[in-house]
């Protein structure tokens, strides 16, 4: 109960006096510890953090979230594709990397009756984007694909597609009837009734329902099965329930808000003047306590991950990941340097000034840095961030605990904490700059992303940290050790800094691209083929790729595109001709292809139809539409 009294005063009403306090040495820390023995204020620390973790189970368990940092960039067959010629092989290519375990990846296919397809498990390819699987002979019919991946940065992609199979039926060749025999006399006699046979088919004669049989097809209905492929879907969301995504950010924020301290403590450690026996010993007794609670949370931590990672995949090896995959090796390296630190930490400058760089480096193999190129410098500007961050997050726990503690070391000790939260502020807002420099396609997406959303409350709880830092190091430099001079500036900037950890837990788990709705349009029409393609689908302008087909003695045809909503006036595209990269199969026998680009204002994508007009130089118009988002 005292516990919780004292951390209600932290986070809301601070600045009230623990009763039954009887000196300033009692009082000094934040609100005044009790116990006598200078953890009182350690115990309040965590147990705030504890109530920033609740607020990030919260947080993670309000609705779906898409979590993976690469999506579904094309496949073979694509989505919504008929083709006449059942495929062999099955290709998912990515828009990043994906973890070189194949365990860890899973590919079905539900057939025309909703039964499953066998497939051999996939492969990954050379560069590591796409995976391969090959398909038994398929009949005609739809077909689900549905896809789970690993990404290289360790989150789950969960989406799928279908194709259809439309291969023509055979035709058979009709069978001549025989030819009529002469009778071997004698003959039977005739029916009574005087009846004559029917006369035989001449030879040669097809059925009447015949026609034609075996005439070739014309030549324009060549393509005909690749009618209205439709728009792509790429979906990356985790497929964790609402629940599950809860304890996952709750997870991610404890390990975060244990190893940041941690590393801290080690690395100002490493830089402490000598100081007595007492003050060594406390300082060692702190730093076991941090290790083995950053442990226990590190254990839970890859526990709910590896969760999340294996999906229920039985195929899926724990050992095989730790060795094979940059996330595996990540945990790997941790946990043994985790154990190590017992026997090693708080005895040496050296190995208190190594450790946790190497714990860094260990940190850095999974995560947003394994997944952006380049990815020396994405490393190494999360790496500096993470330093930063344990500097001003050790020092700041240190300051505490030396205030109540160690009057004396305090004062000596809080000039040297502020000159570095200072330098290490500066660190983190530059490094903060590239990660988002590196991590978006383009800093407008910052808005349109759940992780984008955090890194501006983030940014908001830096800027705040400004004043009450400055204030708090004016406080601490006149104050001589005096609590009440600079007690509520240390609360605030306690309170700001257990926010800031909260945020970038949460966002450890979040995508920084923007989960794009792409899309794919191709029509295969008598006289004219069309394909229209939007990137990346959203409400306002998008940038349109257009490539029509007429026959190749005709010339340029004029081209028209309209965005059609109801109850909105007609949005027309503005068209230029460009030259535009084709695939293989783009080219048609007997047809001369077009190019266009422009851009296209699309005041609601989920009621909008596209439609393309092509007057050809004939004469002849033809009209094709397609609404943007199938329901």
């Amino acid at each position: 109960m005292e516990t919780r009294r004292g951390t209600h005063r932290i986070l809301s009403r601070t600045g009230r006096r623990l009763s039954r306090a009887t000196s300033d040495s009692r009082r000094l820390g934040i609100d005044g510890i009790g116990g006598g023995r200078g953890e009182g204020w350690f115990r309040r620390i965590w147990f705030a953090a504890l109530i920033w973790i609740v607020v990030a189970f919260a947080l993670g368990g309000g609705g779906g979230t898409a979590y993976a940092h690469t999506s579904l960039s094309g496949s073979a067959p694509a989505d919504g594709e008929t083709l006449e010629t059942p495929p062999e092989m099955l290709h998912l290519t990515f828009s990043g990397k994906l973890e070189s375990t194949a365990a860890l990846h899973s590919v079905t296919l539900t057939g025309p009756e909703g039964a499953g397809v066998p497939l051999e498990p996939p492969a990954l390819d050379g560069s590591g984007k796409s995976l391969m699987a090959a398909l038994p002979p398929l009949s005609n019919g739809t077909y689900d694909v549905a896809f789970r991946v690993i990404s290289a940065d360790g989150h789950p992609i969960e989406g799928g597609f279908a194709f259809e199979v439309a291969a023509p039926e055979p035709v058979q060749e009709p069978t001549p009837a025989p030819e009529a025999q002469e009778p071997e006399a004698p003959v039977e006699p005739p029916a009574p009734d005087g009846g004559a046979e029917e006369p035989a088919a001449e030879p040669g004669t097809a059925p009447d329902e015949a026609d034609e049989p075996g005439t070739a097809p014309d030549e324009a209905d060549e393509h005909a099965g690749h009618d209205s492929h439709g728009e792509t879907k790429v979906s990356s969301s985790a497929g964790a329930g609402t629940a599950f995504a809860a304890l996952l950010n709750a997870s991610r924020v404890a390990y975060y808000a244990s190893l940041l301290p941690l590393l801290g403590w080690a690395l100002w450690s490493a830089l402490r003047p000598q100081v007595g026996a007492d003050r060594l010993a406390y300082w060692r007794r702190i730093g076991m306590r941090l290790q083995a609670l950053h442990l226990a949370l590190f254990v839970v931590h890859v526990a709910v991950q590896w969760a999340e990672l294996s999906g229920g995949n039985a195929s899926a090896s724990f050992l095989d990941t730790l060795r094979s995959t940059g996330t595996g090796q990540s945990w790997l390296f941790t946990g043994l340097l985790s154990l190590a630190g017992f026997p090693l930490l708080f005895r040496s400058r050296a190995v208190d000034g190594l450790w946790p760089l190497l714990m860094i480096a260990a940190k850095t193999l999974r995560g947003h840095a394994s997944a952006f190129e380049p990815i020396a410098l994405a490393r190494l500007m999360d790496a500096a961030h993470l330093v930063a961050a344990a500097i001003w997050i050790g020092g700041l726990l240190a300051l505490v605990l030396l205030l109540r503690k160690f009057p004396d070391g305090f004062r000596a000790f809080a000039p040297s904490f502020s000159t570095a939260a200072l330098a290490s502020y500066a660190v983190l807002v530059a490094t903060g700059v590239v990660a988002a420099l590196l991590y978006t396609e383009s800093l407008a997406d910052i808005v349109r992303t759940t992780w984008g959303w955090l890194l501006i409350g983030k940014a908001a709880l830096a800027v705040a940290v400004l004043p009450v830092a400055a204030l708090l190091r004016k406080r601490l430099l006149e104050a001589d050790g005096r609590p009440d001079a600079f007690r509520a500036w240390l609360r605030a900037d306690v309170a700001l800094l257990l926010g800031i950890v909260v945020v970038t837990g949460i966002m450890t788990h979040q995508s920084p691209i923007v989960e794009r709705v792409v899309f794919h349009w191709h029509v295969m029409g008598t006289e004219a083929h069309l394909t229209a393609d939007i990137a990346d689908l959203r409400e306002g302008t998008n940038a349109l790729s257009l490539k029509v087909w007429v026959p190749e003695d005709e010339a340029e045809p004029a081209v028209t595109v309209v965005a059609v909503v109801p109850g909105e006036p007609d949005r027309m595209a503005s068209l230029t001709a460009k030259e535009l990269p084709k695939e293989e199969w783009e080219s048609f026998s007997g047809f001369e292809d077009y190019t266009f680009v422009g851009k296209l204002d699309v005041a609601d994508p989920a009621s909008a139809e596209l439609r393309v007009r092509i007057q050809r130089s004939n004469g002849e118009t033809i009209d094709y539409a397609k609404k943007l988002i199938d329901p």
